[in-house]
């Protein structure tokens, strides 16, 4: 029998993405913690309330 090591990255209860390398699912977890800070400050800046940059 053999032994598959899996690391999956779960986000609000569903699963994303699995990968063989631990380093590989920490970049992708990374990656999402960067995307989701950066869809809160694009939303939260002036030019998200009806005014755009120029």
């Amino acid at each position: 029998m053999a032994v598959e090591v899996k690391y999956v990255v779960i986000r609000e209860g569903e699963e994303k993405m699995s990968f063989t390398s631990k380093k590989e699912a920490d970049a992708y977890d990374k990656m999402l913690d960067t995307a989701d800070l950066l869809d809160t400050w694009l939303t939260n800046s002036p030019s998200a309330n009806g005014r755009r940059a120029t």
